[in-house]
C-alpha cells in the first residue's frame, strides 16, 4: 500500500506503522507505547518507506472513530467486540489468557496471545484502536498484506484485514449515521 508509512518513536525507538494522510506533517502523533506527544516531525521516517507527497490545499487530518470497534471472522458469525484498554487475541487453549479466543481446529501457527488491540479513549475524539504483536517471537502476522513486527504499532481503520497463522480477521467499526435496518 503506498499510503503507509513507517516512524520511530523519538523517546523509545518503537516502529509506528501508520495510514499517511494528507496534512499529517502538521500533527502531533501520540505515541502508543510511551504515551507523549511528539510533532510529526520528531519522529524518523523508515528511509525505505518515505511519505507521499503532499496534495495542494489538501489539509485532512487523520481521522478518529467515536464508536468502539469489533473483529470479525469473514465469512461466519463470529465477532468479538473491543473493549476499551487490551484486547488480546489468540488461539483457543485452556492456558490461553486471550480475551478472544478463535478455535484454529488444533493447529499451532497462532500463539495462545498472538495480538493485542489497544482501545484508547481520547477526550474528545473518540477511539484509537491500535493493533501489535503480544510477544516478540510470533509467527508471520499481516495488516492489509504488510508484515507487521514486533515493536510496531499499527492504527486500524475499518475494513482492514489481519492475516494471522490459522486464521483472518477483519477489523469493523459500525457507520454512527448509517441507515439502521
Amino acid at each position: 500500500m503506498d499510503n503507509i508509512i513507517k516512524l520511530k518513536c523519538p523517546l523509545d525507538g518503537i516502529v509506528l506503522t501508520i495510514k499517511y494522510e494528507p496534512g499529517i506533517e502538521n500533527r502531533v502523533l501520540t505515541c502508543p507505547v510511551c504515551k507523549r506527544k511528539y510533532p510529526f516531525s520528531q519522529f524518523r521516517m523508515d528511509a525505505q518507506n518515505p511519505a507521499p507527497a503532499p496534495a495542494p490545499d489538501d489539509t485532512n487530518l487523520v481521522s478518529v472513530n467515536f464508536t468502539l470497534g469489533k473483529v470479525v471472522i469473514p465469512g461466519t458469525v463470529i465477532a468479538y467486540q473491543l473493549m476499551p484498554g487490551r484486547n488480546i487475541i489468540g488461539r483457543k487453549s485452556a492456558s490461553s489468557t486471550a480475551n478472544f479466543q478463535i478455535d484454529t481446529a488444533g493447529k499451532k501457527g497462532m500463539s495462545r496471545e498472538h495480538l493485542i488491540i489497544e482501545v484508547t479513549k481520547k477526550p474528545d475524539k473518540g477511539f484509537v484502536h491500535s493493533l501489535s504483536l503480544f510477544k516478540q517471537r510470533t509467527n508471520t502476522t499481516y495488516v492489509n498484506n504488510q508484515p507487521l513486527a514486533y515493536g510496531d504499532s499499527v492504527v486500524l481503520s475499518h475494513g482492514d484485514v489481519i492475516q494471522m497463522p490459522d486464521a483472518v480477521l477483519r477489523f469493523e467499526i459500525p457507520d454512527d449515521e448509517g441507515t439502521e435496518f
